[in-house]
């Protein structure tokens, strides 16, 4: 973020005041977030605060800040998908293996709601980016 223009600049600033009430404790840990999303809209002010807001939406519908704590993933998944983090590689980067030959995708994806597959994607993600925030030894570092 440090090489950034000075327009650039004002556009992450101006997107940090106009959200910065609806973004969460949680989110806020990422120092990086309102850079993020205005560069992924190309510095586009009103494009990255829909994309910011929607985001935000997101998380409070799936209830993303608490998912580690609150959320117990149904046994179906625990049983018959094989996810799982196996290490760090020598960059310090998450390696995590599907072994789609051992899970009975089809039988999951017809027994579950969609919504419960998100929730449990989510779920997992959330998992390793903690892992690698731990793994970093600064919780300020953005996994992304």
């Amino acid at each position: 973020m440090d090489n950034i223009t000075d327009e650039e600049k004002a556009v992450v600033d101006e997107l940090r005041k106009r959200t910065i009430n609806e973004v969460t404790p949680k989110m806020l840990e990422d120092a990086s977030v309102f850079y993020r999303f205005a560069k992924a809209r190309n510095f586009n002010l009103g494009a990255a605060e829909a994309m910011l807001r929607k985001h935000i939406a997101w998380r409070k519908e799936l209830e993303v800040d608490t998912i580690l704590t609150d959320y117990k993933p149904p046994e179906l998944f625990l049983k018959y998908t094989s996810v799982a983090f196996v290490c760090f590689d020598k960059t310090g980067c998450a390696v995590l293996t599907h072994d789609v030959g051992r899970s009975d995708v089809k039988g999951v994806l017809q027994s579950a709601k969609k919504s419960e597959c998100i929730k449990f994607s989510t779920y997992f993600n959330e998992q390793g980016k903690e892992q690698v925030i731990q793994h970093s030894g600064n919780g300020n570092v953005s996994p992304l």
